[in-house]
């Protein structure tokens, strides 16, 4: 069984994305913050086989940066794990 993380602030993204994955099979793990969603990625015995994350984690923020940085963060720690980027936005300068 496939394990994956989403990394959304929004919880309600989250239940969402959780539930419909659980429901197709899939373990699922959650993370509100990118600093969350980093301390899973480097615990001892957690294997994750695919990201889903968002791009913004802060009210008002819109640029993606900060998805952008986090993106980075996994790929320096993890970097053959896939990486799905989601946002609600429909531009992104990248």
């Amino acid at each position: 069984m496939a394990t994956l993380l989403i990394i959304d602030d929004d919880a309600a993204v989250l239940t969402a994305l959780q539930t419909l994955l659980q429901l197709s099979g899939y373990q699922v793990l959650t993370a509100l913050t990118p600093a969350s969603a980093l301390q899973q990625l480097s615990a001892t015995g957690t294997v994750v086989d695919l990201v889903l994350q968002d791009m913004n984690f802060a009210k008002g923020e819109m640029s993606g940066e900060q998805g952008r940085q986090l993106f980075y963060q996994i790929r320096t720690l993890c970097p053959e794990l896939p990486v799905v980027l989601l946002t609600a936005w429909t531009a992104l300068d990248m």
